[in-house]
């Protein structure tokens, strides 16, 4: 949600400062906005939705030495031009961008004479910046000690980079539980941004901020502190080029990329898992210092963690459980934290419940694993381990190949933890794996998509693996063509969810078990009588409206194989209600918020 991108340095064309900002999309946002220092003195432009509504109103030949750049996703207040970032204090001199919540702006806003003018509500006018960027101005700062002080009496998670209109050859920035970037070109020009992937043009190098850090940027020369004021020195990371490339290719859209890049992401995870034998450290002997696993997720990494649990509990024979990040912050613990191994999972890295569930047990002495996508994330620096996923970018908000390459690092890391004869035989099972992700009829599956997209409910049934496919499935068509699809265990159907069936309903039965299989088909045949039109993706024949056949493989690998028809049917039910599958509405691709 939301993304920053700030520069002082040589004068610089401000449309290449919202190029920059561009390539931070994939967060999430519905306002956009940017302020530049010159010369001349400092001008604000902000439009409501997309980027290209900003580009417009940008003029040509307008270049900036000191800009700040935005995009806003709205929690605060509601997506008009009002509140779209940069904000400006009423007496011209500071200027924001602001990614995260400020928790106490009401206490805040009891402090400042301006308050009723810029007073946050669910659906109107204010937000939280607002008022933070009103109260540093009351504040009459004048240092940048002032302004790390300032900062004591502010709650909440922020990426805070500022303007002083005064003092247009310097910025100030305090960072706390939202991602924040520095680099330098060969120039010495300066830029900052959410995700160091917007310097890659410039360098391949950068520096992270960690919690309660704060810099202060004059005379192209950077001061990184602490909130004692103690000075930081960083260290340089590189930018992995694996990390680099976002662009659309031939296809129409990234999420149609991103399906058809699954096969070659789990052979580069093979391929990396080896070379850099990242798995080397995880053995019997590690497990034996456990007596049970927790996997953590939300969404999507939710549902890797739900087979991961399968996976440790089928390889391992060990107590494994999944957990949802934004309940289980909550949760009272009754077992032993340090008997516990916990696996983190999240896309970004920066999923703000996942990484608030990982502290807490840290603070516990547990041992923690991040397995995400993106190796300089939060969650990838503050756990004990990383497992990297190796899918590349990922661009489109529903999550496609991250999901199956979290589901290969979990089947990978279960048979690390046994043998290594076993690893052995999973990395050959899932390089056999890649190549059988699109042994299906695509007539049929676009057939289903078009079934699908005139309709306004739908259900997903299945059993065991094949429940936690429909949960997914179901979540893929509901996030990117807004269909109404609800997932259950098949045996509960008839507890509940048969109400919503009605003529012409349309019923997805994801069966590849072929022990389980026909108590599923049992189940979905009361659905049918009722007026339910059946879907079937299955590893057996099925008399049915619609069949997708699946080649018979390791069972634990069918998660993999079985969910990728679903991914590609939501893809084409989208583009046939004319919904960008890529940014569908209210969504955002990092939620960096709780």
């Amino acid at each position: 949600m939301c993304g920053i991108v700030g520069y002082i340095g040589q004068p610089r064309r401000a449309e290449e400062i919202v190029d920059i900002l561009s390539l931070l999309e994939y967060r999430g946002y519905d306002s956009a906005g940017i302020s530049g220092i010159n010369d001349d003195g400092c001008k604000i432009i902000k439009e409501v939705g997309s980027i290209s509504n900003l580009r417009k109103k940008i003029p040509q030949q307008w270049s900036v030495t000191n800009a700040i750049a935005h995009t806003r996703w709205a929690t605060h207040g509601a997506s008009t031009l009002q509140n779209a970032h940069p904000h400006q204090s009423l007496d011209k001199k500071w200027i924001i961008v602001h990614n995260g919540i400020i928790e106490n702006y009401k206490e805040l806003c009891s402090r400042i004479s301006a308050c009723a003018n810029i007073s946050p509500n669910s659906r109107g006018g204010g937000t939280d910046t607002q008022i933070l960027i009103e109260y540093i101005a009351n504040k009459n700062i004048d240092t940048f000690e002032d302004f790390v002080k300032l900062f004591q009496d502010i709650k909440g998670s922020y990426a805070i980079i500022c303007q002083n209109t005064q003092k247009p050859n310097e910025l100030y920035i305090a960072k706390k539980n939202s991602p924040l970037y520095i680099a330098s070109d060969k120039d010495n020009n300066i830029f900052l941004a959410s995700d160091p992937v917007c310097f890659s043009k410039y360098t391949n190098v950068y520096k992270t901020f960690n919690d309660n850090e704060f810099a202060h940027i004059h005379d192209q020369k950077i001061f990184i502190v602490d909130s004692e004021l103690r000075p930081i020195i960083k260290e340089s990371s590189k930018l992995k080029d694996d990390f680099v490339e976002q662009t659309k290719l031939d296809y129409a859209h990234f999420m149609l990329k991103e399906i058809y890049e699954q096969p070659d992401a789990l052979r580069r995870q093979v391929d990396f898992y080896k070379e850099q034998k990242i798995l080397s450290k995880f053995n019997s002997d590690f497990l034996s210092r456990f007596n049970q696993i927790k996997l953590v997720g939300c969404g999507t990494a939710y549902h890797a963690c739900m087979i991961g649990v399968k996976y440790i509990e089928n390889i391992l024979s060990i107590p494994a459980s999944a957990e949802i990040a934004s309940e289980f912050v909550y949760n009272t613990n009754v077992f032993e934290p340090k008997r516990t191994l916990y696996i983190f999972v999240s896309q970004s890295g920066e999923t703000a419940d996942t990484i608030k569930a990982l502290n807490i047990q840290k603070e516990k002495g547990a041992t923690c694993i991040a397995l995400t996508n993106v190796a300089y994330s939060t969650l990838s620096q503050q756990a004990d381990y990383c497992l990297p996923i190796c899918a590349g970018p990922e661009v489109s908000v529903a999550s496609t190949k991250a999901y199956t390459c979290q589901l290969s690092a979990l089947y990978l890391f279960a048979n690390a933890l046994k043998t290594n004869e076993d690893l052995e035989k999973a990395y050959n099972n899932i390089v056999e794996l890649s190549t059988k992700l699109f042994d299906f009829n695509i007539e049929t599956a676009d057939k289903i998509a078009e079934y699908i997209s005139s309709k306004r409910d739908a259900v997903f049934i299945g059993k065991n693996f094949d429940f936690v496919t429909a949960r997914e499935g179901a979540l893929k068509i509901k996030e990117i063509t807004y269909v109404n699809a609800n997932a259950c265990p098949s045996g509960e159907l008839k507890h509940g969810y048969l109400a919503i069936v009605e003529e012409g309903t349309p019923l997805v039965v994801v069966a590849t078990d072929e022990e389980l299989n026909s108590k599923v088909f049992n189940s979905s045949s009361e659905a049918v009588a009722r007026g339910a039109v059946e879907i079937v993706i299955s590893t057996d024949d099925h008399e049915c409206k619609y069949l997708i056949k699946l080649k018979k493989i390791n069972p634990l690998l069918m998660p993999m194989l079985s969910i990728v028809p679903i991914q590609y049917i939501a893809y084409k039910a989208s583009i046939l209600k004319g919904i960008n599958p890529d940014k569908p509405r209210n969504l955002a691709k990092s939620v960096t918020v709780e």
